[in-house]
């Protein structure tokens, strides 16, 4: 145990003494011993370090700027608390003005590491003001050469632009052009930040995703779609199925870069978060999309990867999973057509048999929407067709190509 009376004396001797070299020292024990727990990081805070750390900052010395700055990360990466009492003290002028001018690169790198620990606490977010003005000074940093500043810059932008409203200071910033390139780095840990803060900005406004797609990202996201990380992965299906609920023209190029099909083609082997998020980008292109979008997605055989999820054990995939069935099955009833060959093919796949056994289900909201699923689309005792096999489908002639949104031609 380290008392805080010794944690004072040696800030005291990084008040009142001006060798360079023994305030490193000092520091690096400092960070040591703090380092160890979070009440010996209180300990710390509480002998009045906080204070001094910042005024080192100003130091000609690089290395007494790099501990100083490398003790207030730790201390900004334990609490929020923390992180308030750093913002409370002023860190942001000095942090954003080494970030802007400082020539070494190691300040540079434990100091966008140290933004990103103050960042990471997002309720509540940093003041709006602070985000836009460190956004500029991000952009440059997004620029850099160095795989570490790469890294924490963009989990940075990530932290800062959680909330949609945040997302158009990254847009103002034109940081989405800087993202979109990283997203093809040769260093995997550089295009997995740039990934989940790209994931941000699809998640913002139609027209906030736009800006990304006319920066022509689909082709990176689909590349990055086959990478070997299941993280990466799961991020880019991720990144579709935020896409997948802007506009029908952001969904058609979804399509146009043939993405559903390669995820369909993931979805066998995928690990449970990324399966569920091609379920999702399935169930948004069919709730969001139009008639001939949806019915796309039976085109590529959608429908028996879907069914295969209603039997799976996690809720929310399974809803996921009745609500892309339902989207489906709803064009197929807006256009008259009987039988609904969207039922018939759910069937032909063994889809209602599944359904059927998910009135069991001991969630709720999963038995109501199975029943309804039955009741609305399958039990029609006037329609004789309804068992019919789905090869009847054949006697239609499917196109996806110029469907009129309001009509099928078959």
């Amino acid at each position: 145990m380290i008392h805080k009376h010794l944690m004072e004396r040696f800030v005291e001797i990084l008040k009142n003494n001006t060798d360079n070299t023994l305030h490193s020292e000092v520091i690096s024990m400092l960070n040591n011993i703090a380092s160890n727990s979070p009440h010996q990081i209180a300990i710390l805070t509480d002998s009045g370090a906080v204070p001094v750390f910042l005024g080192l900052l100003s130091s000609s010395y690089h290395k007494v700027q790099e501990d100083a700055m490398w003790a207030l990360g730790n201390i900004a990466f334990e609490s929020l608390m923390n992180r308030d009492l750093l913002l409370d003290s002023g860190i942001m002028v000095p942090l954003l003005h080494l970030l802007s001018s400082c020539p070494n690169v190691s300040v540079i790198r434990r100091s966008v590491w140290t933004f990103a620990n103050l960042a990471r606490w997002r309720n509540p977010p940093l003041d709006s003001t602070q985000i836009s003005q460190s956004m500029f000074i991000l952009q440059g940093l997004l620029q850099h050469k160095d795989p570490d500043i790469l890294v924490d810059a963009c989990l940075t932008v990530c932290y800062l632009s959680n909330e949609r409203e945040q997302v158009q200071a990254v847009v103002d910033a034109d940081i989405c052009r800087h993202l979109v390139k990283l997203l093809v780095h040769p260093d995997r840990g550089v295009c997995t930040a740039a990934l989940r803060a790209v994931g941000n900005v699809f998640h913002g406004t139609d027209e906030q995703i736009q800006v990304v797609l006319d920066l022509d990202a689909l082709p990176c996201i689909s590349q990055l779609m086959h990478y070997s990380s299941c993280i990466i992965r799961k991020e880019a299906c991720r990144s579709i199925a935020n896409i997948a609920t802007g506009s029908s023209a952001q969904i058609q190029k979804i399509i146009d870069a043939n993405i559903f099909p390669q995820m369909l083609k993931m979805i066998k082997t995928a690990d449970s978060k990324t399966s569920k998020e091609i379920i999702r980008s399935l169930a948004n292109a069919s709730t969001f999309g139009k008639s001939n979008q949806t019915h796309y997605l039976f085109l590529i055989n959608s429908l028996p990867l879907v069914c295969d999820f209603l039997t799976i054990d996690d809720s929310s995939v399974i809803l996921l999973a009745l609500k892309t069935l339902e989207n489906i099955l709803r064009v197929g009833d807006d256009y008259q057509i009987l039988p609904n060959p969207y039922a018939l093919a759910i069937e032909e796949c063994g889809g209602l048999e599944k359904i059927e056994y998910l009135q069991t289900h001991e969630n709720l909201e999963i038995y109501h929407k199975s029943f309804n699923l039955i009741d609305q689309f399958f039990e029609d005792e006037d329609d004789d067709m309804r068992m019919h096999p789905v090869a009847g489908i054949d006697q239609f002639e499917f196109s996806a190509q110029n469907l009129p949104e309001g009509s099928f031609d078959f």
